[in-house]
């Protein structure tokens, strides 16, 4: 067994945006994570099992007909992932765009509650900075 592999902690990176792609990778391989990336629900699962990252980092927002939420819900239907941290991560849409729900506070709220009934571990609200997606994946991938 390779024993830097065993020290290596993956991260699988789900975005449909390039730019924020290279943006998370830059973050995070300067904290010495090691970064691989999916762009569909086909290839989210062929790199699951190819790789066995120790985190997803998953954007809420559209990938191929089906959104974050979605496909985080199939990774959750599989029995062997139920325990594999999923970040989802997006920006909440206008005020206007929701409908109140009493108990929560707006559009985020609406969002990490999504996220919770989706199966999420974790959401990550954008605008985003440098230390707080650090601290997100540091809380889930203990080194």
């Amino acid at each position: 067994m390779d024993l830097f592999a065993a020290q290596t902690r993956t991260v699988l990176v789900v975005d449909p945006s390039p730019t924020e792609r290279d943006l998370i990778q830059s973050i995070l391989q300067k904290e010495h994570f090691h970064i691989i990336f999916a762009d569909d629900t086909s290839s989210i699962l062929a790199s699951i099992a190819a790789y066995h990252p120790h985190l997803i980092l998953l954007s809420i927002h559209q990938l191929a007909h089906v959104d974050g939420y979605h496909i985080c819900q199939i990774i959750r239907k599989q029995p062997h992932l139920t325990r594999l941290p999923v970040i989802l991560f997006g920006k909440p849409k206008a005020p206007s765009s929701y409908v109140s729900i009493s108990g929560l506070a707006g559009p985020t709220d609406l969002l990490i509650a999504r996220g919770r009934l989706a199966g999420s571990t974790d959401f990550l609200v954008k605008p985003f900075d440098t230390h707080q997606l650090v601290q997100m994946v540091k809380k889930h991938i203990p080194a």
